[in-house]
């Protein structure tokens, strides 16, 4: 499977979200459990999800602790994931 190794540009910057995203709700988690089990507050992962926000390497490496993957596993997005799929926001099925 080719991958895409994300280099913080704004096209990037929303695969990462909609990875977070999608990780996060696989597991049925809202924003605040994500955000709790990484130990950061919630809208940074509203704001990471939206592509609003460029998380620091510590935050990715807590995310990613949070999601039980490895940093770099978390930065390596499926080339699968093309931004067409943004138009489906993953925060309709918030509750």
């Amino acid at each position: 499977m080719q991958e895409l190794l994300l280099r913080g540009l704004p096209r990037e910057r929303a695969l990462l979200g909609r990875r977070v995203a999608l990780l996060r709700l696989e597991r049925a988690w809202s924003w605040y459990t994500l955000a709790s089990r990484a130990g950061i507050k919630s809208v940074q992962v509203q704001q990471i999800e939206e592509g609003r926000r460029d998380p620091g390497f510590s935050t990715l490496v807590k995310l990613a602790g949070a999601l039980d993957l490895r940093s770099l596993d978390l930065l390596l997005v499926p080339a699968a994931l093309e931004l067409s799929t943004l138009a489906q926001d993953p925060h309709d099925h918030e509750q």
